[in-house]
């Protein structure tokens, strides 16, 4: 694995660790915030236990939908979380990556911490950093008014 197939980002969140660990094993809250500004998540479902399997349809404006899933690997409550990430298209499951999150306490909130390998190009990486940078900024907001 190369470091241009490696993502790793940083988000601070002005919310309680547990909170911001539960926005994302919570059916009911993480449809509300998954996913780039401008987009949302009309289809969600989770088995959240380690060997279960998520799934997401997430639609932009202007209609186009983008299917994305996969198997959670590792669950440690309020501080860490692991899952594989698989795009599909046509009913065809691209290449999987694995997605890792860490949540830590810091003064006024959680640092969370994502890391995303085996991505398979520099490209790939360079998308999902744009994604993962809007996706933390509507659960920051998310987490921050409610």
């Amino acid at each position: 694995m190369t470091t241009d197939t490696i993502l790793k980002l940083e988000k601070l969140i002005k919310a309680p660790r547990d909170k911001v660990f539960d926005a994302w094993i919570n059916p009911e809250v993480m449809p509300k915030w998954f996913g780039p500004e401008g987009v949302h998540v009309p289809e969600f479902s989770m088995d959240v236990r380690e060997g279960g399997k998520w799934n997401a349809v997430m639609e932009n404006g202007d209609g186009d939908r983008y299917y994305v899933s996969g198997v959670y690997t590792e669950i440690t409550p309020h501080d860490r979380l692991a899952f594989t990430w698989a795009w599909s298209e046509d009913g065809v499951r691209g290449p999987e990556s694995h997605v890792s999150l860490t949540f830590g306490d810091v003064d006024g909130g959680t640092v969370m911490t994502i890391e995303h390998t085996n991505l398979d190009s520099e490209e790939s990486r360079t998308n999902h950093q744009e994604g993962w940078d809007s996706s933390n900024t509507c659960l920051a907001k998310y987490l921050e008014s409610n």
